[in-house]
């Protein structure tokens, strides 16, 4: 008896496509500053200058379509730590189909400015980075490839980047099977993600990256709250603070001490010169639900900002511990330093279809913007409004 496609549950399919990638890799730094003029306002300005730009660097020779269909695997080496990531299209899914799981909301303008700067571009400009956890690892699948010289090699301050190409028919296949059906965690690009729904793409760009060996580290992003004072803090209903210290860099020497690490519901504040622990000692019992009861960024959201009177608008987020210290000694209140968050409480809160706090995760690291494009300047694309996902083409 013949299966009724409405009976099957939603599955993940990633496909190899002809990207597009520059001759000369500095090429990339002007695409990028491009989209960041693109992207800064909800106003469409930046949008000629990039679609300009490409279709200029196209005539030039400089930015060349690959005439196969490949996957394209992705090696960034950063300062002692390698990271590999399979880039390829993937079917895109509504978050109800719990295939591709965000950790985070996204902003309604944000996303529109994106799905502007797709349409200007004819084509997505970097993919979406993804955690997939468990199965046969896909380092198993690439280790002869990455043998092999790169097709693309180059350094830039950030690290090394190194990229291979494959459209061998078995190498092919195994990457389908390997991918394929998994459940992928969105790490970074919720807002690109978002706007291949919004646009009504049936694939998107995105690199796919295994949970264990080689794969993508996961930072905290630090709070600067500036019209908070450690009295506040102190007068909050169930909490603890214990003072560990004070004087020039005492703040970030506990933070980065991995003696003095922090448990996961436990944050550090610092105005600069002294530096406080400060964790939960009992549950308000007016306070709000938790996404995640023992990560702290939970909790400061949830439950301590309100009782504090932060608003969204007032919170500087910052991602080296350092600068938060010295914005917040400079600029007066206090840098909330936190923990690094555990990557499998992220993962689980995404399968349970809950969201994170804005700004709760910093995966690093993630390939230069133009590394490898989708780009259809003639529109011969899959990328037209659809009513489901479906094999990814071209």
């Amino acid at each position: 008896m013949p299966v009724d496609p409405a009976d099957c549950p939603p599955r993940l399919r990633a496909r190899p496509f002809r990207g597009w990638r520059y001759t000369e890799p500095d090429a990339t730094d002007v695409l990028s500053a491009l989209m960041q003029r693109a992207l800064s306002s909800d106003e469409p300005t930046g949008l000629p200058a990039v679609a300009s730009s490409l279709r200029d660097w196209r005539e030039r020779g400089l930015l060349v379509q690959d005439p196969e269909r490949n996957f394209y695997v992705y090696r960034g080496e950063f300062e002692g730590h390698s990271v590999v990531g399979v880039v390829c299209a993937i079917s895109v899914h509504p978050p109800a189909d719990r295939v591709v799981l965000p950790h985070e909301g996204v902003n309604t303008s944000v996303v529109a400015r994106q799905a502007r700067l797709m349409s200007a571009m004819s084509g997505q400009p970097e993919p979406v980075v993804t955690v997939r956890r468990g199965g046969r690892p896909m380092r198993s699948v690439l280790g002869k490839l990455l043998q092999h010289a790169p097709s693309v090699q180059f350094a830039d301050p950030a690290g090394r980047h190194s990229v291979w190409r494959t459209h061998e028919p078995s190498l092919v296949r195994a990457l389908e099977t390997v991918i394929d059906g998994s459940r992928l965690l969105l790490a970074d690009g919720h807002h690109r993600h978002a706007a291949y729904r919004r646009l009504g793409h049936r694939s998107g760009l995105a690199m796919v990256v295994d949970d264990g060996e080689e794969g993508l580290r996961l930072g905290a992003i630090h709070r600067v709250l500036p019209s908070v004072g450690i009295d506040a803090i102190t007068a909050t209903p169930g909490i603890r603070v214990t003072h560990l210290g004070s004087g020039p860099g005492r703040a970030v020497q506990v933070h980065r001490s991995r003696r003095g690490e922090a448990p996961a519901d436990t944050c550090r504040v610092s105005d600069g010169h002294d530096v406080w622990q400060v964790e939960p000692s009992t549950r308000a019992r007016d306070a709000a639900p938790l996404a995640v009861p023992d990560l702290a960024v939970s909790r400061l959201h949830a439950q301590w900002l309100p009782r504090w009177g932060v608003p969204e608008a007032e919170i500087t987020y910052v991602h080296d511990a350092e600068e938060a210290v010295a914005l917040a000694g400079s600029r007066g209140g206090l840098a909330v330093l936190m923990p690094r968050p555990r990557i499998n409480a992220v993962f689980d809160t995404a399968l349970r279809g809950e969201l994170l706090p804005p700004k709760a995760t910093s995966f690093r690291p993630k390939p230069p913007v133009g590394l490898v494009l989708r780009h259809w300047p003639t529109g011969a694309d899959e990328a037209s409004p659809t009513s489901g996902p479906a094999r990814a083409e071209a």
